[in-house]
């Protein structure tokens, strides 16, 4: 009989949770399925600096050379992390990675209004929506509220995960809510065409509404929960985006070797810390040779 619990995988998981339990600014309390942590400033810190309120994203997170969407490569569980409440609910759809390569945003607007909601989506053969808090604990989310997707699911190897952001979406709402969603799959939301597909994007187009940032405590999502051009026929709302993207914002981790994809950038933080790091090297050599 094998040994279960000593096989690569739960060692790797119970060593992360370990890690999770143990970490500074990240103490604990359970509760049921659902727990809080509290947030080590350091990652508000760099949320902070690489996506300032109000304030357009560097060029960089906008990039064609990634997408924000999680593709697994072993079998894994997916913890996310809450940052800030925002002001509605996010979710997730697994479905196999090569389940989109032959469809289009047609394939999902079933309305054929340009805008893809949560009812059309969650009718797809293939695609399974659900809340990351919502149906399954209900009630109001805080920062720091962490969940195991699908109560502690393990994912398949091989499947992709992507995310939305459902605006102003109420507590009692369901995955067939009506709310203005956005998505991390870029050739979904209003700004795409109906012609759009999983390769379609390009930086210019407005399409994109998430971007990912690489942290210490997993990866960083944040979603822009506004139209990024002027009109958009079907959008409930007639403002314009700032692209500060920071409007809905999430950590996610995976217990496996996966890599979820992040723009290609260095966050500032990194650069000051390696400036200053070169400063000190610096200093030292000049009172070396004085």
């Amino acid at each position: 009989m094998s040994n279960t619990a000593s096989s690569p995988y739960h060692q790797r998981l119970l060593a992360f949770l370990l890690a999770i339990a143990l970490m500074p600014g990240m103490a604990l309390a359970a509760e049921d399925d659902r727990w809080t942590v509290d947030l080590d400033p350091a990652l508000l810190d760099l949320i902070e600096t690489e996506l300032p309120d109000s304030q357009a994203v560097s060029s960089e997170y906008l990039s064609a050379d990634y997408t924000p969407n999680l593709v697994l490569e072993e079998d894994a569980q997916i913890q996310l992390t809450a940052i800030d409440k925002g002001t509605g609910r996010f979710g997730y759809f697994a479905y196999e990675t090569s389940f989109l390569d032959e469809l289009s945003k047609a394939d999902f607007d079933l309305n054929g209004n340009g805008v893809v909601g949560l009812e059309e989506l969650d009718q797809v053969e293939g695609i399974d929506v659900q809340w990351a808090f919502n149906g399954q604990f209900g009630g109001p989310i805080s920062p720091g509220d962490t969940v195991n997707l699908g109560g502690g699911e393990v994912f398949a190897a091989g499947t992709s995960v992507s995310f939305f952001f459902a605006q102003n979406a109420s507590g009692n709402d369901n995955p067939n809510s009506n709310s203005q969603t956005y998505y991390s799959l870029d050739f979904l939301n209003p700004e795409a065409a109906s012609t759009a597909g999983i390769s379609a994007y390009a930086a210019d187009d407005k399409t994109r509404h998430t971007v990912t940032v690489e942290s210490d405590y997993g990866t960083v999502f944040g979603f822009e929960d506004l139209t990024r051009v002027p009109v958009v026929a079907g959008t409930a709302h007639g403002r314009l985006a700032d692209d500060d993207f920071n409007d809905a914002l999430f950590v996610v981790s995976t217990f496996d070797n996966s890599d979820v994809p992040v723009a290609p950038v260095e966050p500032m933080s990194a650069i000051g810390a390696a400036l200053l790091g070169l400063c000190a090297a610096l200093g030292r050599r000049r009172r070396l040779s004085a």
